[in-house]
């Protein structure tokens, strides 16, 4: 649980943020000399205007005499909290102009002193009327603390629970302990007390907890709550793909509450199993780098690069059979369409729906009765298949480039053969920047069945190894919502916080470096 609070945060939380309006100003000082008038303009900046004499000090007193810094972008700001007659103010720094960047720089905090105890807490609640007011007020946080590096409870700690309370955020906060544990936790809450779900950890852990929302009776009534990614793991594909590259642009984006709806898939593996997919659904080659480096954990990110060098040079090729259902062909429902009179958990599946009937180790497609529009795609050997519901599948694979969050259906990319270990090298490097889709066949089904006819690969579903029988996958176009970044008008290039997640890999990097 969060820790206790000062009597002036707790009287900030139960005083709320929707029933001030009061604008200021509150006189105080900066720094130690400079004294200063606070006060917030129609559009939620925040002015802090020093009251200081023009007239010139001595030169050996310059160095104790601070400027205040003028006025912070409502946009930039996250909240402010109140001690005794301290005012802290929580902000950001604004992207780089002339970057393309929406990512966030830093996080900063300026401290006033203000006249009496009293104006403080107003002045605070002011602020996070102004700056935070679409925030979800009630948060359920899940850490996974061993999720990538092992350093989701201490990157929460110092990192996101200061913010959280600048903000007037109230965090529940509960920690995984075992595979499948967040799962639990999520189902075991009700959606109408909470306003949002934050996942402090990886692409894992963001499956678990869509395991949670979605497998339940009330599944309609959760998918409504919001989901952010504060990227604590290995991949972190749904917070690149949402723009949130670093915890900051993570954190801010919740406080901003901008949303975006995204597509689920169900994968079905008759007759019993049925899971939720956000991320992607891979075979061969990206299996056999994730799964077959799972005991390189501990490096993070780079453990991915390196299981795709040794998968190149060691030029596995997979034996599958596909059929699928065409975007074109297909029947698309509308945004969060949802059928009348469906019983159990999660959405019903229009296209595979029929097959759960079948019995566990069906001979395979040549076996189904398969009516229009399915259609074979593929019977042969693949070397790449994945087929992605969001762009990144990792801060470092920008595997489906021009993918959006809720374009209804999936982009499966496959490559018929081998590439060749020069090729291979050279489509990795194309992949790093969202330039490698000419080597590729590309479809967009929304929904498609896989028989694997290969044993030394490895099923995967959002990083979580699937059992290597038939699979079937269907759409759901818009299900649940999602944090993005918002976009920030004065970033330079327009580039929208959307599907996409606002960024080239070069622009990833750099927003890297940054945080």
């Amino acid at each position: 649980m969060v820790e206790a609070m000062s009597v002036e945060e707790q009287l900030l939380r139960q005083g709320g943020v929707a029933s001030q309006s009061h604008s200021g100003p509150w006189e105080g000082r900066y720094g130690r000399f400079t004294p200063v008038q606070l006060r917030l303009t129609a559009q939620g900046d925040i002015e802090i205007i020093s009251k200081a004499s023009p007239q010139p000090c001595p030169r050996y007193c310059l160095p104790f005499i601070r400027a205040p810094p003028g006025q912070i972008r409502g946009l930039d700001a996250i909240g402010a909290s109140a001690e005794g007659r301290t005012l802290t103010i929580w902000h950001t720094l604004p992207p780089p102009k002339r970057s393309g960047s929406q990512a966030r720089r830093r996080r900063r905090r300026l401290a006033l002193t203000l006249q009496d105890e009293q104006g403080c807490v107003d002045a605070a609640l002011a602020i996070r009327a102004a700056v935070s007011a679409a925030a979800p007020r009630r948060l359920l946080v899940v850490i996974n603390p061993v999720s990538g590096r092992g350093r989701g409870q201490a990157l929460f700690n110092k990192e996101v629970q200061p913010l959280l309370e600048a903000a007037g955020i109230q965090a529940r906060v509960v920690c995984t302990t075992s595979k499948g544990h967040a799962t639990e936790l999520v189902t075991g809450q009700r959606p109408d007390q909470i306003d949002a779900i934050a996942v402090v950890g990886g692409d894992g852990t963001v499956f678990e907890v869509l395991q949670g929302m979605l497998n339940r009776p009330d599944w309609e009534a959760a998918r409504q709550l919001p989901l952010v990614q504060i990227p604590a793991g290995s991949g972190n594909g749904l917070a690149a793909s949402t723009g949130l590259w670093d915890v900051t642009t993570a954190v801010h984006a919740l406080v901003k509450g901008c949303t975006s709806p995204m597509d689920v898939s169900s994968v079905l593996q008759p007759p019993a199993r049925r899971v939720f997919s956000f991320l992607s659904l891979t075979y061969g080659m990206i299996p056999n780098l994730d799964i077959g480096t799972d005991h390189l954990r501990w490096m993070g990110s780079p453990r991915f690069v390196l299981g795709a060098i040794h998968q190149i040079m060691k030029q596995g090729a997979y034996p599958a059979r596909v059929s699928f259902v065409d975007v074109r062909h297909g029947v698309v429902q509308g945004a969060g369409h949802v059928e009348e009179g469906t019983n159990g958990a999660g959405p019903p599946m229009r296209h595979i729906g029929a097959f759960q009937s079948l019995p566990d180790g069906s001979s395979g497609i040549a076996s189904l009765d398969l009516p229009a529009p399915w259609q074979p795609l593929l019977a042969g050997e693949v070397q790449f298949f994945a087929a992605c519901n969001i762009p990144w599948l990792d801060t470092n694979f920008h595997v489906a480039p021009g993918t959006l969050l809720h374009d209804g259906h999936l982009t499966l990319l496959y490559t018929l053969g081998r590439m060749g270990r020069l090729n291979g090298l050279r489509f990795m490097s194309a992949m790093d920047s969202g330039q490698h889709m000419g080597r590729l066949a590309l479809e967009r089904p929304i929904a498609f069945v896989l028989e694997p006819r290969a044993s030394d690969t490895w099923i995967v579903v959002d990083g979580e190894e699937m059992a290597h029988r038939l699979t079937f996958v269907e759409v759901h176009p818009s299900l649940c919502r999602v944090i993005v970044c918002p976009r920030d008008p004065e970033a330079g290039k327009d580039v929208e916080a959307r599907e996409d997640g606002g960024h080239s890999r070069g622009r990833a990097s750099k927003a890297h470096r940054q945080s």
